[in-house]
């Protein structure tokens, strides 16, 4: 399964929330029965000296391949620069040693421009 690259926008001090839809090579609703997921955002690809942002990964529809990245606005609250690097990677428990980036790009952080609006 070729790797997909699709781009983020994420507002600094929000919420941010993303549904994604992966399909097979078929072009069939990919099966996520027996996957778990990671997923990690990074300043450059392959940095091992940072703290990563963490997306908080929810299944939301295992038979049509859909999952759901969230992040909270504490953790966008800590992402400093304006340009960063992720990728969501699938382990599949049901077969032993298959471990796929399933999507991957880049991260742009824009500020909030309205404040207090609670």
């Amino acid at each position: 399964m070729a790797v997909s690259v699709y781009d983020i926008v994420i507002t600094k001090n929000t919420d941010f929330e993303v549904t994604l839809t992966f399909n097979d090579d078929t072009g069939a609703p990919m099966d996520l029965e027996d996957y778990t997921f990671q997923g990690e955002i990074r300043p450059t690809p392959g940095d091992d000296t940072s703290n990563p942002a963490e997306f908080d990964i929810t299944i939301m529809n295992e038979e049509e391949g859909e999952i759901k990245l969230s992040l909270t606005d504490v953790v966008t609250g800590n992402l400093t620069g304006e340009k960063y690097y992720y990728d969501i990677v699938g382990d599949d428990d049901g077969v032993i040693g298959t471990r796929t980036i399933l999507i991957s790009g880049r991260v742009t952080v824009l500020p909030a421009v309205s404040k207090d609006w609670s």
